[in-house]
């Protein structure tokens, strides 16, 4: 039988059995809602910055559209004005269309009209009997307005063609500066359509080419009853009104229903917009799957944990006896815990060593070095502009861009005697035992061309991709690790002054 003194610390264990176990399934019920939150945060982060990329290129692929198109009329519009309307010059523009329609692929055809709207020159390979477009909205308020400049009208389907196009056009002034006549170019819309498909943005997303007076110009999913389709009253154009462009929001489609994640950009300083959209509940369907996969593992563990504390609460003399072996076993864990924490040497977000591993190593290799008078090499990598490349794409980003950076650093790791190591921020280096400085500059500039190789953008720098410089110092005799680090440091100093992407040699 059990004593008093056994009986009451059995007692006591029982309900510290029950409240660890509480207490356990509570802590870790917390902790996985607390993951599932803030891995769907992250998920939702990752979607913005996609929808913003695929809004960026969207504007960039209509701008570039729409400025070439205009650069045509520019010219069509200054030969009309300069040379007038006679038949060889007419002659010499409709070459000048046709040759333009063909090298410009989102051209459906250019024009020009009359005072009154009839065709005096034209792309097309006939013309259209009787054709006159003075009916046409944008011909009418060039005849209001001779001086309204550019404008992009709305979608309407072409008389010469049958398509689906965008209208832009010009005024064309008489000597007087009364209106003369107008010249067109005509967007497909189908152009913007097929660049469109090209985008992954899932099965439920959506991208969209609108103006800011509230009409759609190309969408996807494209049916041809949304072309020209009024915006009035959606989510879409309220957030523009609301907050302008150059916003990600969270909108419902007034076209299907679906909620989306919008980025809204605007075409430079034409009235048009772009808005690039990621379905919500598709962009979150891994993350449901593994939150329910967690759910289910979490109720089986608390199920475990709970049976567990049954069987302890029925077995609370054995518990009590091994009570001391398990406090010995669990300091002893700790112990255990605590060494391995102090053996961790890797970075851990490269995974190259880490600073303390690279002061241990480059220490151990300069004292064989000098022992056995054997070469030795220190490598020490800056990326370069690393700070635009952060502000250009993001931190996320920048980790990411540092991670490739370091994992073709960790592929010049040909002997293992070769550290590879994060130095700091985005510094990094390479010891290299048994190679001199020449050697090493050779392997520093292969580096280099591998870095560059990677084709990482980094639009600010003006380079083509982003790169690295590097310093190299040999060791001498009676180095001592800091001065071999600090030689190196000054040869990387001396790539960076000489503009960059370079590797230097300490002298």
């Amino acid at each position: 039988m059990m004593n008093i003194g056994t009986k009451e610390r059995a007692s006591a264990l029982v309900g510290m059995t029950v409240l660890l176990v509480g207490l356990s399934c509570l802590t870790l019920i917390g902790f996985d809602v607390w993951r599932c939150l803030s891995e769907r945060s992250v998920q939702l982060r990752e979607v913005h910055a996609s929808v913003r990329n695929l809004a960026k290129a969207m504007q960039i692929h209509a701008q570039n559209a729409i400025d070439e198109a205009d650069l045509v009329l520019v010219g069509v519009v200054e030969r009309i004005e300069t040379d007038g309307t006679g038949p060889a010059v007419l002659a010499r523009t409709e070459r000048l269309m046709k040759l333009r329609k063909q090298a410009l692929p989102q051209l459906d055809g250019l024009f020009v009209f009359d005072r009154e709207g009839r065709w005096l020159a034209f792309s097309q390979p006939a013309l259209v009997a009787n054709a006159n477009n003075a009916d046409r909205d944008y011909f009418i308020r060039h005849e209001r307005d001779a001086a309204a400049g550019l404008l992009i009208g709305a979608p309407v389907r072409s008389r010469s063609t049958g398509h689906l196009v965008i209208p832009l056009t010009r005024a064309i002034n008489a000597p007087d500066g009364s209106f003369a006549g107008v010249a067109l170019a005509m967007l497909r819309v189908d152009y913007f359509t097929r660049f469109y498909d090209e985008l992954d943005i899932g099965h439920d997303g959506a991208v969209a080419l609108a103006a800011t007076e509230g009409y759609l110009l190309a969408r996807r999913p494209f049916s041809p009853s949304y072309v020209g389709k009024s915006l009035a009253g959606s989510q879409l154009l309220e957030t523009v009104r609301k907050y302008g462009t150059g916003v990600t929001k969270e909108i419902r489609s007034a076209q299907d229903g679906v909620v989306r994640l919008n980025s809204i950009m605007r075409v430079g300083d034409y009235p048009l917009f772009v808005g690039a959209a990621m379905s919500k509940d598709e962009s979150l369907v891994e993350w449901r799957s593994n939150t329910i996969v967690h759910v289910v593992c979490d109720l089986g563990f608390v199920l475990l944990l709970t049976l567990l504390g049954l069987q302890l609460a029925r077995r609370v003399r054995e518990t009590e006896r091994a009570r001391a072996q398990l406090v010995d076993a669990h300091e002893a864990l700790e112990r255990l815990n605590r060494d391995l924490e102090r053996q961790a040497l890797s970075d851990g977000l490269t995974g190259l060593a880490n600073r303390r591993h690279f002061d241990m190593r480059l220490a151990h290799e300069c004292a064989m070095a000098a022992q056995q008078g054997t070469p030795l090499a220190l490598l020490l990598i800056d990326i370069d502009h690393f700070k635009y490349y952060n502000d250009e794409f993001g931190h996320q980003s920048g980790d990411a861009c540092l991670q490739r950076v370091a994992a073709t650093i960790r592929s010049f790791e040909t002997d293992p005697s070769c550290v590879a190591a994060r130095y700091g921020g985005e510094e990094l280096a390479l010891i290299l035992p048994g190679i001199d400085g020449l050697a090493a500059s050779g392997i520093a500039d292969k580096v280099r061309e591998a870095v560059a190789a990677l084709g990482i953008p980094n639009p600010r720098t003006g380079r083509a991709a982003l790169t690295v410089s590097i310093g190299v110092a040999n060791f001498r005799a009676n180095d001592t690790p800091r001065e071999l680090i600090a030689r190196s440091d000054a040869a990387l100093y001396n790539a960076k002054s000489c503009g960059r992407d370079a590797v230097r040699l300490a002298a």
